[in-house]
């Protein structure tokens, strides 16, 4: 099977080619968990809660990232503990969004169910040759001291080999042996005297000493390798085996310790039992200083004070070095920063987690064995303190997204958009624990980012939350480019405008809707799972925003289907209480004329009704707009509106952009009203920017005027008031503006403006 970036597992071909469109990869359909696997380059999907699920993570191991759809089973926090990532799977939200927010972060590294990160660490950082064995006896890690050893230029010609090609013969039975009861056994081998089979054919004598170990699942043994000294210096060499013994086995207390304050403590308590230093002291590093986590009891007050890297000294130089630093006479150092009654120094790096240092009263008080044997123990120290970080990493990623989980159903039963960022920046406050979190959304009149909502720390802080305008804010340009914005530390940072007070920025966009920005006032805020949630918050949020816009707009539709049936109810009526009249005529009259003005009035209502039913499928109040002209509309009007009395005056000539069979039911509206309230005269006449509808009749009183386009206003009895109201609909709907006034005659003045004139 040829490889393939990402895979489904279970569900059907339309959530395939759903994940396909989502972004640029290629999706492959699996057909069970071992087809997944072996297709999988960078992450495979489950679907439907397949309970094979944890099958896909043991096959998958390291070399991809699992993602399981659940609504609720398995539930999101045991998902996150087996090392997989749970996204929510419901019909209110696109889990394809969030699977692409989450691959976005381009991290194709998710922490593993063994100690192989672990042990690559030890193996390639560790100054002493060591070597990880695994069943059959290949060698799976090789480092370049352990390499330089045996003669050879690169691990390349070790790594794959069985051991037995470097082990000389009459070591081979002793190895084998030593290396099944540890492989097998799991169980610590002590030191022993072994011969070495170099790359030119000579023989290295080293002192193995020998430990369990787990590579990609797999047993093994890592045996650590230093060089025997010719047979006049074993005695010598004694105490440094018993102490790498002890050090081993402090190796595996180290291996179950739960807690950074428990791994500090136990390795400052070897280094002072072990390797017998008098002073010790371990120190983490977190926002550019210095941190005592362990140190000796007797280790003076101001030995034990936070302090930035820049002015640590010798530990400073070390940690920023990443070299071992002895120091025989500190008084002679131009490094060292002298606190206390102390000669000599031996500075130890513990990767980019921190820095072990021990002092001795007396001069020359460290010597190269005494670094090597810290190095030994410090990087035990080091990988269990990786390990408990990953693991405190993974626990927050598993509270995290079960949090995210809950959180997000809430957004999602929120009906109005604001009501959506609302909840989201609650849970950025609440789930990821982020106190300066706000949220905009975009106003297109105006082209600027409005505050919606900010959480109180956010208020508290900036006081009230600014708009953002274009060029005014980091934000706002991260909204313009729909691109996800982090930045570790502003204040080091080329991005402007900076914000008064804020260290670290995440920003993230909601698609058209605007942005969350997520703050703190200190540098390095934003660990990879505050990202990753982060990303996952915003694409679950822009989707219940998507949601809540399309409900919106179903809401509006009803409410213009519910305004049509009022216009086909009142409009409908004119036309047939004049078709009924005249009918009446022709019967009484005997006189056939009169069914041409009921035929005139049938054939208006037919329009009418088509009209309405075509905009009710469009979902709008007017259709397309033309030239019209406004005379020939108000005759036409008058026509199907006029009983035989009154009549109709209009002055001027103007062509108007819009659509006819609305403006001749505008007008028509108009000319029934003045009608009912006495008016004899009607006068359409044209403005700078629109034209009027005037009559004769009493007018309207000017309190009343702002009520007169209310939906079912009327101060007639025989009125529906649907009239004006739907007078005002067809005008809003052509983009114009409606006001009443008092006519020349003293009746009723109707002025439309922002009237578009276009040519005939």
């Amino acid at each position: 099977m040829s490889a393939t970036q990402v895979v489904v597992l279970g569900g059907n071909d339309e959530r395939t080619d759903a994940l396909a469109a989502a972004f640029d990869r290629t999706v492959h359909r699996a057909a069970n968990p071992a087809d997944a696997a072996d297709a999988a380059t960078e992450a495979v999907v489950v679907c439907d809660g397949r309970a094979d699920w944890r099958e896909v993570v043991e096959l998958v191991g390291a070399s991809a990232r699992v993602f399981v759809l659940t609504s609720g089973e398995p539930t999101p926090a045991v998902v996150a503990e087996h090392g997989a990532t749970p996204i929510h799977d419901d019909d209110d939200w696109d889990w394809t969004a969030t699977v692409a927010a989450e691959l976005d972060t381009n991290s194709d590294v998710r922490v593993a169910a063994d100690e192989s990160d672990h042990f690559d660490k030890l193996v390639e950082n560790a100054p002493v040759p060591i070597a990880v064995i695994g069943p059959e006896y290949t060698v799976l890690r090789v480092n370049d001291a352990a390499a330089d050893i045996l003669g050879y230029e690169t691990t390349d010609a070790i790594e794959g080999v069985n051991v037995s090609e470097f082990v000389h013969e009459d070591s081979a039975d002793a190895a084998h042996e030593r290396l099944d009861s540890v492989i097998e056994g799991r169980s610590v081998a002590p030191p022993m005297e072994m011969s070495l089979r170099a790359a030119d054919g000579g023989r290295v004598r080293v002192l193995a000493a020998t430990s369990p170990a787990r590579v990609d699942g797999v047993p093994a043994a890592r045996a650590i390798l230093p060089l025997d000294e010719p047979y006049e210096t074993r005695r010598e060499l004694a105490d440094s085996r018993e102490k790498i013994e002890a050090i081993h086995d402090v190796a595996v207390e180290l291996e179950t310790a739960e807690t950074t304050e428990a791994v500090c403590e136990r390795t400052v308590a070897a280094a002072e039992e072990i390797l017998e230093f008098d002073i010790c002291v371990i120190d983490s590093v977190r926002d550019g200083y210095f941190h005592v986590e362990a140190a000796s009891e007797h280790l003076p007050d101001e030995n034990v004070a936070q302090s930035p890297i820049e002015e640590g000294g010798l530990l400073g130089e070390s940690y920023r070095t990443g070299e071992t630093i002895i120091t025989h006479d500190i008084a002679e150092s131009e490094i060292a920063d002298p606190q206390g009654p102390y000669s000599s120094a031996l500075s130890v790096p513990v990767g980019t987690w921190g820095a072990f240092q021990a002092a001795s009263t007396e001069s020359g008080g460290f010597d190269a064995d005494d670094a090597e044997l810290a190095e030994i123990l410090l990087s035990h120290a080091s990988v269990a303190l990786e390990r408990i970080e990953r693991e405190r990493e993974l626990q927050r990623r598993e509270r995290a997204f079960s949090a995210l989980h809950d959180a997000t159903r809430e957004m999602a039963a929120a009906k109005t958009q604001d009501a959506v960022v609302d909840r989201a920046v609650a849970a950025a406050r609440n789930t990821l624990d982020i106190p300066l979190s706000s949220a905009y959304t975009y106003e297109a009149d105006g082209d600027y980012l409005r505050p919606v909502t900010a959480t109180d720390e956010a208020a508290a802080t900036f006081g009230e939350v600014p708009e953002l305008h274009p060029g005014e804010s980091i934000a706002y340009t991260a909204y313009q480019d729909r691109d996800v914005v982090i930045h570790d530390d502003l204040a080091e940072s080329d991005a402007t405008p900076r914000i008064d007070g804020i260290r670290s920025l995440m920003v993230l966009p909601l698609g058209d809707f605007g942005v969350l920005a997520l703050g703190s006032t200190e540098p390095n805020a934003f660990g990879a799972v505050d990202i990753s949630a982060g990303r996952v918050l915003a694409a679950n949020t822009r989707t219940v925003l998507e949601r809540v816009d399309r409900e919106r707009e179903l809401i509006e539709q009803r409410e213009r289907l519910d305004e049509f049936a009022s216009i086909v109810a009142h409009d409908l009526r004119n036309p047939l209480n004049h078709a009924s009249g005249f009918l009446e005529l022709a019967r009484e009259t005997d006189d056939a004329s009169h069914l041409d003005r009921v035929d005139a009035n049938l054939s208006r209502m037919d329009d009418l009704i088509q009209d309405v039913l075509t905009l009710a499928r469009q979902g709008n109040v007017i259709g397309d707009t033309e030239p019209v002209d406004l005379a020939t509309a108000a005759r036409d009007a008058w026509r199907t509106a006029s009983d035989g009395d009154g009549t109709l005056s209009v002055a001027g000539d103007v062509t108007v952009s819009a659509d006819r069979e609305r403006l001749v039911e505008l007008l028509g509206n108009l000319f029934e009203n003045a009608r009912m309230h006495g008016g004899d005269t009607v006068t359409v006449g044209t403005l700078d920017d629109g034209f009027f509808v005037a009559d004769d009749g009493p007018g309207i009183p000017e309190d009343s005027r702002d009520d007169v386009f209310d939906h079912g206003y009327s101060t007639n009895s025989e009125g529906t008031g649907f009239g004006l109201n739907i007078v005002a609909s067809i005008a809003d709907a052509h983009g114009w503006t409606v006001d009443v006034t008092e006519g020349d005659a003293g009746g009723a003045r109707f002025e439309f403006r922002n009237v578009t004139a276009s040519e005939a």
